[in-house]
């Protein structure tokens, strides 16, 4: 379906040409970081060998079968430990050892090193250096490893999300009608947004095991080197461990709740973005904007529980070392323990290292890993929808497991179609009952009936989308033209080719007998033209033209032809029927489903359906016989076909605009600055309790601490009274900084839906859904959760590493050198990386956006892929996209390690250089302060590195952000009327174009040109004209949906001066492609609850829908299932032309509403129109000549001009007039 020149060959990833040492220094990462070269999806690298999607799906596809077959309950856990599990655990065995040393080496050499200064013996010797070095070389090795091993987490992270992806769109390429009903588009993507917390999981999630064994390790090391009374701190760590285990078992429960309102929401936004146009015309934009904020405030009240419960959970880190110290310290003054700097020290770095793994890490990874848990469930119960047993193919004998379907009869050299007894049950409902139909090779079989009464649905059975019960028997291969054309967002020739090879000749005979000729001559790019995403470019007739060439190109033995008249004028269809089906697939079996029993003339076979039977030969022809002449359909576009945007990935903002703009979406000024004036106070605080500890150590030799005079004794009550205080700070500033950013994050949502949902029609044309989507589910899920947690992260570890050099400068104010000379290296580092930083997160996002848009397409066209065999083709382009991804997100994470590999190193040099200062200038620093600054130097080892980090990770996830923020300022449709007319306004329904000449586009022709027209009141219209004549062009401009020259006066009042949501809601219109939404059937027809039951029967009754409705399993509250896909088309133009009637107003416009039904249908329809809307205006685009024959006035256009506007009886006078020969023309036939 991609177009070539978006695949083209990319340059060889540099990882697969570097080697472990480069690998393991980051060494191949620099180039590219010095260049701070900016990346486009041109000239990104493919992705590393490791990451390819087409192995990695294979792989995990090849265990997921194998859990299907041979386990009761399959489990995707399972399937992901067998298929990676040996990877990871190996890697996290190898992790252990490096982790448990650094942390045992760090303590130990400290003691060794402050032993020497307190004794003096040894200060002047080599033992001295040498326990300096070891102090650098356990911090460099700390740096080393680190690293290294995150990055190759996050690598294994990004292969299990691959995997997963593939394994869910494959799952997809699978989907049955009946799967939609539990599996909504909205929710299918949002497994696709779900996979996206594998990419971090693996990361800590190996700490869930190495935390609790370093506890134990750590116990043995604190009783062999320091001590019994080191251990009163241990309790305290191990209650908050537990204490971290029932928080993130709430966090999972709330995560899990509020993933389910997130798909809700998603869903209804879905909904909107595929029925905008039905949504602006009859000016829901509020009522739909208040249900999605209303699903939003459900999702937030959750959301906010969790984000509270994880946030006060990460705090923690903040004092419980403080408390374990100072529960050491009690126990040692308690039981007369020397409280000496090889002591304090020591047990200092001990329970920071025991902090950080297993209230940090540890508490990251059980959060991760609840939030994966959740995605693994949801993914899982996804793939068991509609569950049974799977071929089993090795993943290195098959690149896919989904085979093209396989048409099983008892007979293996049966040909044709052959259904014996068949019976086809929705629910509880018989919709089919013992159906018989055959199919022979060369055969022509019309197939036709009322609408709703089956006719797709029997295409449905052979092509087995339908579970049915009796004999089905089909040999051959099959193409398939459905009844909603299916379009996808590349060139028209993609369209129709849909990977077929290309045969010129072939290719210009179908184009021909598809009678496609005439639309591309209006093309300035001919068949290369792009038609955007749904076909949004093209006419209905052109859809279901394009639709029908591409099951004609393809060759097969069957043809199922669904209804391929419908849309098109008399005669195009009369050309199509015998061209193509009479014609070019005159040796082939075809199935003709049809509306238009005329040309059933000609058929081998006829068969009809009426109430659930179906007969051969069953109705005479003129039971139903229509006369369906008319002019052709327009083409609203021909003109102007703008070729779909491409996303940039260059930043509109600068980095503190961003800033700016996120912290002042908040609706309170007060609690920024409050977050402020906590900020400081606790971290001052949090410094000074650093310092406090220092004076159990010196009051052996003074009773003051600086400028206080204080006892032992004194000493525990105002270090217990600053941990308390120290608690309450910390609780009650992330309560106000999560309570900020949630509103933030409120205000950010509800202004991007009220700006999508005012934006003109067109920017719907131009950007594909899945772009659109991606801000609402991956953008705002990032806002909501990942922003605030990187904010408060930034924010609260730079006071801490500020703190760090505040003490150290204090202590011994000549190392303000090296601080001042290390900040210019980390100032470079970073003014290389954060450019780059950025881009590759906003491309990271721009690549993901068509992965969404693919899967969304590909499951409005599953019937037609599955007929045609295209699963494979399908799933390399969706390997091709991953791949893409896959690239973007693992050079953003190698660099994004890269940088702080090198942060962490020169922190570590850094560190170094204070530690041998104390050796180096003979200085009168107390053994207590050298332990302090040395034990404070190693922390920001890694506390640095974990500021840039953060820092980075935040300024990554502002893309989100920023991207959110593009489409609150997108250009709102024009509404610049601000005369409010009286509510009787309209109430007349008289309609004048005066001089109305339109364009899409300032540098396109025009598409209407000098209209001028009077439409008096009540009068019926009916509009017809040739392809690109500009017939829905001039009801657009009746919308005001584009701009336009000149002035339409309804009821002498000018439509410009009128606001949008004032002049629509006096039009009701009926478009082509009806639109339901997923939900109770009552809501499609009364969304907002405005009208009573009885008026909504009553509107049913009036389109002969009562007996249908009342039929139903659950009547008015049956819901319908995504896109209405348990409605026939007919059906669903019928409840909509039910829904419409329910509006109304004076003013009612048909287009091509009629289109999809049979005549019989047809004619009760205007019969109704004629009665009940016998007091409105009405505007009818139609193709029968029926339609419009009983009209007051008929409006011929061409060209963008009216050239025939009269009653139908005096534009018959005129024998050289369109509207005159085209009913001529029917005469004669």
């Amino acid at each position: 379906m991609e177009q070539k020149e978006r695949r083209k060959k990319k340059k060889v990833n540099p990882k697969d040409r570097s080697n472990f040492l480069s690998q393991f220094l980051f060494c191949w990462e620099l180039p590219i970081l010095l260049k701070s070269h900016m990346f486009t999806e041109n000239n990104l690298y493919e992705a590393a060998k490791e990451h390819k999607a087409t192995a990695l799906g294979d792989k995990l596809k090849f265990f997921w079968i194998k859990e299907e077959n041979c386990q009761k309950h399959p489990s995707l856990t399972r399937a992901l430990l067998k298929a990676f599990g040996k990877e990871y655990l190996l890697l996290g065995i190898i992790l252990l050892p490096f982790d448990v040393g650094v942390m045992l080496l760090q303590p130990y050499c400290m003691k060794k090193f402050l032993n020497c200064f307190a004794q003096q013996e040894c200060v002047d010797g080599i033992e001295i250096y040498l326990v300096t070095l070891s102090i650098a070389l356990a911090n460099l090795l700390q740096v080393l490893y680190f690293h290294w091993f995150y990055l190759q987490f996050s690598s294994f992270g990004i292969k299990v999300r691959v995997a997963c992806s593939s394994l869910i769109y494959r799952k997809c390429l699978h989907m049955k009608r009946q799967s939609f009903k539990t599996n909504s588009i909205g929710q299918v993507v949002n497994l696709f947004n779900d996979v996206n917390r594998f990419n971090d999981v693996f990361v800590v999630c190996h700490y869930l095991w190495i935390a609790p064994l370093k506890i134990l390790i750590t116990l043995y090391y604190i009783n062999v080197v320091l001590g019994s009374s080191a251990f009163t701190g241990i309790p305290i760590i191990i209650c908050f461990f537990f204490v971290q285990l029932v928080v993130s078992k709430l966090m999972f429960l709330r995560k899990s709740e509020a993933a389910l309102k997130t798909d809700d929401r998603i869903r209804l936004i879905n909904d909107v973005i595929c029925g905008i146009q039905t949504v602006k015309m009859y000016t829901w934009e509020t009522p739909f904007s208040k249900v999605v904020k209303a699903a939003r405030r459900t999702e937030m009240k959750t959301l906010i529980q969790a984000n509270f419960l994880s946030i006060n959970n990460n705090t923690v880190r903040m004092y419980v070392t403080k408390i374990a110290l100072f529960l050491c310290v009690l126990s040692a003054i308690l039981t007369k323990v020397p409280l000496t700097p090889e002591y304090i020290f020591p047990l200092i770095s001990i329970y920071e290292n025991l902090n950080l793994i297993t209230v940090l890490r540890f508490q990251l990874a059980v959060t991760s890993t609840t939030e994966a848990i959740t995605s693994v469930a949801r993914i899982q119960k996804f793939l068991l929808s509609g569950h049974k047993k799977a071929p089993l193919k090795h993943p290195s004998k098959s690149t896919d497991t989904c085979s093209p379907k396989s048409y099983q009869s008892s007979e293996p050299t049966v040909f044709g179609i052959h259904l014996n007894n068949v019976d086809v049950t929705f629910d509880t409902s018989t919709v089919l009952k013992n159906v018989t139909f055959s199919a022979l090779p060369g055969d022509l079989v019309g197939l036709s009936g009322k609408s709703g009464s089956g006719k797709s649905i029997v295409l449905q059975v052979i092509l087995e989308e339908i579970k049915a019960k009796g004999s089905i028997a089909v040999g051959g291969k099959i193409s398939y033209a459905s009844q909603e054309a299916w379009i996808f967002s590349a060139s028209i020739k993609q369209n129709i080719l849909f990977g077929e090879e290309e045969d010129e000749k072939k290719y210009l005979r179908v184009i021909r007998a598809c009678a496609l000729e005439r639309d591309l001559s209006l093309f300035a790019n001919g068949d290369q033209t792009l038609v955007g995403e749904r076909g949004v470019m093209l006419s209905g007739g052109q859809k279901s033209r394009i639709n029908l060439a591409r099951a004609v190109y393809r060759d097969a033995d069957i043809y199922l032809l669904d209804d391929p008249l419908a849309a098109v004028d008399a005669s195009v269809a009369q050309h199509i029927f015998n061209e193509c089906i009479l014609g070019y697939l005159k040796d082939k079996c075809v199935v003709l489903v049809t509306h238009h029993l005329k040309y059933l003339r000609n058929v081998k076979k006829r068969y009809i359906i009426n109430k659930g039977k179906v007969v051969e030969e069953a109705s005479s022809e003129n039971d139903f016989m229509e006369s369906d002449e008319a002019i052709q359909e327009d083409f609203i576009k021909s003109h102007n076909l703008p070729p779909e945007i491409h996303e940039s990935a260059t930043t509109k903002y600068s980095t503190q605009q961003i800033y700016k703009k996120y912290w002042c979406s908040g609706n309170h000024w007060i609690l920024p600055c409050l977050i402020f004036a906590l900020l400081l106070l606790t971290h001052s605080l949090n410094s000074f309790i650093d310092m406090f500890i220092v004076f159990p150590i010196i009051s052996n030799k003074t009773k003051s601490f600086y400028f206080f005079s204080l006892t032992l004794e004194h000493f525990l009550y105002v270090y217990a009274s600053l941990i308390v205080l120290l608690f309450f700070l910390n609780h009650t500033l992330s309560m106000i900084f999560m309570k900020h950013c949630m509103s933030i994050s409120k205000t950010l949502h509800n202004t991007l839906l009220d700006k999508i949902l005012a934006v003109p029609i067109k920017f719907f044309n131009e950007h594909p859904s899945g772009r659109i989507l991606n801000r609402f589910s991956q953008d705002v899920t990032r806002v909501d959760e990942t922003v605030p947690f990187c904010l408060y992260e930034m924010v609260r570890s730079a006071f801490d590493a500020l703190g760090i050099v505040i003490i150290v400068v204090i202590l011994n104010y000549w190392l303000i050198l090296p601080t001042l000379a290390t900040i210019p290296f980390i100032y470079l580092s970073t003014w290389l990386f954060q450019p780059l930083n950025r881009n590759l997160r906003k491309l990271e996002g721009i690549t993901k956006s068509p992965i969404l848009t693919y899967v969304v397409t590909s499951l409005r066209g599953l019937p037609t892929i599955r007929a045609f065999n295209k699963q494979k083709l399908l799933i390399e382009e969706f390997e091709s996209h991953q791949d893409t991804h896959s690239s973007t997100l693992y050079l953003f994470k190698s660099l994004f390690f890269t940088y702080t590999f090198w942060i962490d190193l020169i922190c570590c040099i850094y560190s170094t250089i204070i530690t041998f200062s104390f050796l180096t200038f003979n200085t009168e620093t107390s053994v207590a302060n050298i332990g302090l600054a040395v034990t404070q130097a190693s922390i920001s080892v890694g506390l640095v590195q974990y500021v840039m980090k953060t820092w980075s990770e935040l300024s990554a996830n502002l893309t989100s952000v920023e991207r959110v923020l593009e489409y609150t300022e997108l250009p709102q449709e024009l509404d610049d009327g601000t005369f409010v007319p009286p509510p009787s306004w309209s109430q007349v329904g008289q309609i004048e174009f005066k001089s109305i000449s339109m364009r899409y586009s300032p540098d396109k022709p025009l598409v209407l040109k000098n209209i001028e027209i009077k439409i008096h009141p009540r009068e019926k219209i009916g509009i017809v004209g040739r392809t690109g004549a500009g017939k829905s062009s001039l009801v657009s401009t009746l919308f005001r949906l584009t701009h336009f020259e000149g002035q339409i006066l309804m009821d002498n009042v000018d439509t410009k001066i009128v606001p949008l949501n004032v002049l629509r809601s006096k039009i009701t219109i009926i478009p082509q492609d009806p639109i339901l939404f997923v939900g109770p059937l009552r809501k499609n027809l009364d969304p907002f609850d405005e009208f009573s039951d009885s008026q909504v029967w009553s509107a049913l009754e009036a389109f002969n829908l009562k007996a249908l409705v009342a039929n139903l399993p659950q009547s008015l509250q049956t819901l319908v299932d995504e896109g209405g896909s348990n409605f026939s088309v007919g059906q669903k133009q019928l409840l909509c032309l039910s829904r419409a009637m329910l509006k109304k107003t004076k003013i009612f416009v048909l287009d091509e509403a009629t289109a999809n039904v049979d005549l019989q249908a047809d004619e009760a329809i205007q019969a109704t129109i004629r009665e009940k809307f016998k007091d409105c205006t009405i505007l009818v685009i139609a193709h029968r000549l029926e339609t419009v024959m009983d009209s007051d006035k008929v409006l011929v256009m061409d060209d963008g001009r009216v050239v025939e506007f009269g009653k139908p009886e005096e534009l018959l006078i005129n024998q050289d007039g369109i509207f005159s020969q085209a009913v001529q023309r029917r005469v004669e036939e």
